[in-house]
């Protein structure tokens, strides 16, 4: 159904009126909807009609009601007849763009008849045929928005399709999203896509790629000989409280000292995690802070022990359609499935683009548009093939600039095509062209599909195809993208103007072994023609050429050691700033390794006149013991943020396989690298300097060199306690546990990798926290305010945000949030310590002494066992049992004890409740009843005994079946599997004994799982509201009984209701 301005009106009589205008497109447009409407009911109809059996019509053709059944919008030809009609609003005869005649007829007709030919030296065969030359200089107005970094440009308008750029300002196509949809709501024909993803207006010109001055290697000579400082004195990189009376510097050895050989333990906590001495009071009575200082950790390398190597490392080749050249590639002929754009993140590369018209009069001229510096990450791309495999793999994309926008929801640049555009894409552009390009040759034809969907057909799936093209047919394949796109624009406008980009990234070990061994001292060089032989599927001559493309090399400096031990280099971010503004950088991007204060790498774009002046766009530095996990391609670090709450088994083995990649990297050594990105000519005419250059930087002490087995280890310690904290947070059932959880996964991530916070609460948490103060003011990020037995961290709001509880789902249930308890409620009667609550307390009370202040009302269990065991293999057997029991608990709760114990009196120390409030956090806790004087009315819970636990956890063979303990049967090693035996084989007298010794032990246990008897299936660990459940022996209660507590009385009414009233007056008379 048309709406808008082109919709039919109601003249006030109630009868329609067409609009007041003519116009042929759209006419079109409604004939062709209608139609399709009217078709698709009519599909609708036969398809009703053959389903209720009516023979009184004549049935259509099988053929007919096969293609209505299937739907119009399922052909391609329906879909690309939309998307023309489409475009067609932009430019109809009744907007004000719309012109009876060519613009660029027009434009041609007013200029004077002396032409510029230029000089062509391709065959007529291999490009198209050109019109005239427009003689009259295009100089661009300067944006005010837009930084501008080169001379103006000359570009001529048959260079591209300006007169068809839409007016920036006016929307032709109505945003709704019911444009397309049939009257009635029967379905949505053109897809959202499209009111996107079409021509917004930019247009390219010749030079487009050329947003720096052509290479002058006389005015850039010392440009590698200036950004390096003076020699830097140690004692800049002290951190900032280092002088403090309250605070004690260490090394990152002394750290490890001071925590201990293992991990877990309160001093490991308390050193890694606080930032605090492994005991309060251990330095003057005072409990100091840590602070890390590295610089105790350096050792002196002489430059003798410095191994330097040069490389290249990537590059990028921006070039025009007609201008591509390669020796062969591999050509996509499908879409490519990806979660996000191949460069979606900023590059320093700029392309020069025609601004969209702002008002007829630009329209007209399109020598008065804006020029501006696009970056090629907000340019919409997708792949168009590749050449070579691994190290030596260089990738071709094709960007469309015509279709620039922003997401109308995130203001973020879209450059993900959807699939919708790009099937388009691949079935009328690249399809096609490439039957073009082979047409005439013998014995391709049958192996070059028709269309996509001949394709996928074909294949059965739809993974990526390719096609291998040599050169010859390179040339031609490119002459017929560009006429196909030209010959029909109304459908294929949004790909207009667009260009090939050459990505080549992590060439480093390729061209590595280009590098020939030093000849002197003070030289060393590259023979590029090896470089060239190694790449030999690319067009070097073309790439080379400045006037035909822009091509970027990254220039890679690693710096080694070959010392006699393994060392870790670290850059020093202090010499870092000096150097980078010396080269003339902007500020960039710090990222400190390891939340370290004073060492990592910086990642900056050159300011714009020193580009002009050096022809070098960027430069980063950072330090090689990211190597350790380094994943090129892959989304996310360690795991997702979903995974980190949920504890799941990804999160749980990602932990473990970084902590053994820090523990291997102790038998290794990470040097540094440095990296400056910058057009072709320079890169390589300074390169052959690069070694000489990059020592006589080295005298300045820009690195920290230390010992690789006191770094690694410190950070899998460090490493090791975020992780044990992460899991106490996940046993306590935080009411904050999401924002916990996400600060503590932040937190590992950047123990090797510069995570991006993605939540705008954690972001303010982080400022809560400090983050940057305490992380400059102590050598390294540290959580001094976190309160262990609490699980309370100062900046931490106690509950979740309601935008991370609506983003993140919990995998266990919260209780809610419960009013601080106060400390002991002593009773007047309360006359010996021994019952400070009073000798009887209530029911309801013992319940709330347990839940409150059990660690206070419940005496501490004795080591000693009472009297000697009768059996010789009792303790053994309730070793194993405690050992093993754990293994029943869901992976919720991801708990291991750390060693089994040695001994009978460690496993009963186990059973203890302050031990299981430290393991699990927040517990809840059921009182039993046997062994203390009761008051109870029968019935009450007085009948819950401790001590028939023993016989739950060790049931009889006949009880088996349905017990949860019977895989505990399976194996000879287990705890059950031996006591069934002991009761199989031994005498009547010796299984008394086992029982008595068992009933014993259990007697003197303080807790236990609340385990229950239940009519479905036997729990042994049994929760409520997400927490654990135990009961605890009654033997441990600091009261002598407990009372009977009355009901309620019923209140007594003062005054008779009518109906009673009315009884008693009847028997008084």
């Amino acid at each position: 159904m048309i709406v808008g301005r082109w919709k039919w009106q109601d003249d006030g009589w109630g009868k329609p009126t067409a609009p007041s205008f003519h116009c042929g497109r759209f006419m079109l447009q409604r004939v062709f909807v209608k139609t399709l409407e009217r078709c698709t009911s009519y599909g609708q109809s036969w398809k009703l009609l053959r389903a209720e059996c009516h023979d009184s019509w004549v049935r259509a053709a099988e053929a007919s009601i096969s293609d209505l059944g299937i739907g119009f919008l399922n052909f391609s030809w329906v879909r690309y007849s939309l998307i023309r009609l489409s475009n067609y609003l932009g430019s109809c005869k009744t907007c004000e763009t719309h012109s009876e005649d060519d613009i660029l007829a027009q434009i041609l007709a007013i200029t004077d008849s002396s032409e510029d030919d230029q000089e062509d030296s391709t065959s007529e065969a291999s490009r198209p045929v050109r019109p005239k030359m427009w003689n009259t200089r295009c100089t661009p107005k300067e944006n005010p928005a837009t930084e501008t970094r080169r001379a103006p440009a000359v570009f001529h308008v048959q260079d591209d399709d300006y007169g068809s750029s839409p007016i920036k300002p006016r929307n032709i196509i109505p945003t709704e999203k019911n444009i397309w949809v049939f009257g009635g709501g029967a379905g949505q024909v053109l897809p959202d896509c499209w009111m996107f993803w079409k021509d917004q207006g930019f247009r390219s010109h010749p030079s487009f790629f050329r947003t720096l001055p052509l290479d002058s290697t006389e005015a850039k000579s010392q440009v590698f000989e200036v950004p390096f400082p003076k020699s830097t004195k140690l004692e800049e990189f002290e951190p900032e409280n280092s002088n403090d009376e309250k605070t004690l510097a260490l090394s990152a050895q002394s750290f490890i000292d001071e925590a201990g050989p293992q991990s877990g333990t309160e001093a490991s906590r308390r050193v890694f995690l606080l930032g605090r001495e492994r005991e309060k009071g251990t330095s003057q009575n005072q409990d100091k802070y840590l602070i890390l200082d590295l610089e105790k950790d350096n050792i002196c390398l002489p430059i003798e022990n410095v191994e330097i190597s040069v490389d290249l490392d990537s590059l990028i080749w921006v070039t025009s359609i007609a201008n591509f050249k390669a020796c062969a590639i591999h050509l996509n002929l499908t879409p490519v499935y990806q979660k996000k754009a191949a460069f979606s993140t900023h590059n320093f590369v700029y392309v020069n683009l025609v601004s969209p018209p702002r008002n007829q009069d630009e329209l007209d001229h399109p020598q008065s548009r804006l020029l501006q510096d696009v970056r090629l990450s907000r340019i919409p791309h997708l792949r168009f093939g590749f050449c070579g495999e691994a190290e030596r793999r260089i990738n071709f994309y094709v960007f469309f600039p015509r279709m620039i926008h922003q997401n109308e929801k995130t203001h973020r640049y879209a450059t993900l095509l959807p699939m919708p555009v790009q099937e388009l894409w691949y079935d009328s552009v690249i399809i096609p062209s490439c039957n073009l390009a082979f047409k005439g040759i013998p014995g391709f034809a049958e192996y070059i599909p028709s269309n996509l969907a001949d394709l996928w057909n074909r294949a059965g799936d739809k993974k990526a195809q390719t096609h291998l093209i040599c050169e010859p047919q390179i040339d031609r394949l490119m002459v017929a993208i560009e006429h196909l796109i030209k010959d029909d624009p109304g459908l294929l406008s949004c790909f207009g103007s667009c260009f090939i980009v050459a990505d080549g990234r992590g060439m480093k070990l390729a061209t590595k072994q280009c590098v020939h061994p030093m000849r002197a001292e003070a030289s060393s060089s590259m023979d590029f023609n090896l470089v060239k032989d190694m790449f030999s599927d690319l067009n070097w001559d073309q790439m080379l050429d400045p006037r035909l493309g822009g091509l970027y090399l990254d220039r890679g400096i690693s710096i080694h050691s070959n010392y006699k031990e393994h060392l870790v280099a670290l850059w020093r971010l202090q010499s870092l700033r000096d150097s980078f503004d010396a080269l003339g950088t902007k500020k960039g991007v710090v990222h400190h390794f390891s939340t370290l204060a004073s060492y990592g790498g910086i990642k900056a774009e050159m300011q714009e006149k020193f580009k002009e002046e050096t022809n070098l766009v960027s430069r980063i530095c950072y330090c090689l013991a990211f190597q350790l996990v380094r994943n090129p391609g892959l989304d996310e670090y360690l795991c997702r943020d979903e995974d980190i709450i949920h504890r799941s088994k990804r999160f749980i083995g990602a932990c473990k396989k970084w902590t053994e990649q820090l523990r291997s990297g102790i038998t290794r050594s990470f040097g540094v690298r440095d990296e400056i990105r910058g057009l072709a000519g320079t890169i390589l005419t300074h390169l052959p300097g690069a070694i000489e250059q990059a020592k006589t930087w080295l005298r300045s002490n820009p690195i920290l060199w230390i010992k690789s087995s006191t770094f690694f280890t410190f950070l899998e310690r460090r490493f090791t306690e975020l992780c044990l904290l992460h899991e106490r947070c996940f046993n306590f059932r935080l009411l904050n546990y999401r924002t916990m959880s996400l600060v503590i996964g932040h937190l590992l991530h950047h123990s090797l990798v510069t995570p991006i916070i993605k939540n705008m609460p954690i972001t303010a948490v982080f400022r809560e926290l400090r983050f940057e103060e305490v992380m400059m003011g102590w050598g390294i990020f540290l959580l001094h305010d976190l309160d262990w037995k609490k699980m309370k961290l100062l900046g931490v709001p106690d509950e979740d945000s309601a935008g991370l509880v609506n983003a993140y789902k919990l995998p266990f249930k919260q209780a809610t949030l419960k009013k601080e308890v106060p400390l002991l409620k002593l009773c007047p009667q309360a006359i010996s310590k021994d019952y400070p609550w009073g000798e009887m307390v209530t029911d309801s009370r013992l319940k709330e002494l347990l839940q409150t202040v059990p660690s206070q009302f419940l005496k501490t269990p004795s080591p000693q066992l009472p009297g000697d065991l009768t059996h010789p293999d009792s303790a053994l057997i309730f070793m194993a049992f405690t050992t093993q029991i754990w293994l029943l608990l869901s992976h919720q709760f991801n708990f291991v004890p750390d060693a089994p114990p040695r001994n009978l009196e460690e496993a009963t120390a186990i059973w203890t409740l302050v031990n299981m409030q430290k393991l699990f956090g927040d517990i809840s806790v059921l009182p039993t009843y046997d062994g203390v004087e009761q008051e109870l009315e029968t019935g009450r819970p007085g009948n819950i005994i401790f001590r028939r636990r023993r016989k739950f956890f060790f049931p009889e063979p006949d009880r088996l079946d349905e017990s949860p303990l019977k895989p505990f049967t399976t194996h000879n090693a287990y705890y059950l599997h031996t006591y069934h035996a002991i009761l199989a084989t031994q005498t009547k007298q010796q299984v008394e004994k086992l029982n008595h010794d068992l009933d014993v032990i259990f007697d003197t246990l303080q807790c236990l799982p609340a385990s229950v008897y239940d009519r479905k299936r036997d729990l042994i660990w049994k929760t409520r509201e997400g927490k654990l459940e135990f009961v605890v022996n009654a033997i441990y209660y600091r009261v002598k009984g407990i009372l009977y507590e009355k009901e309620n009385p019923v209140a007594r009414r003062g005054q008779l209701n009518a109906p009673a009233l009315q009884k008693k007056l009847h028997e008084h008379l």
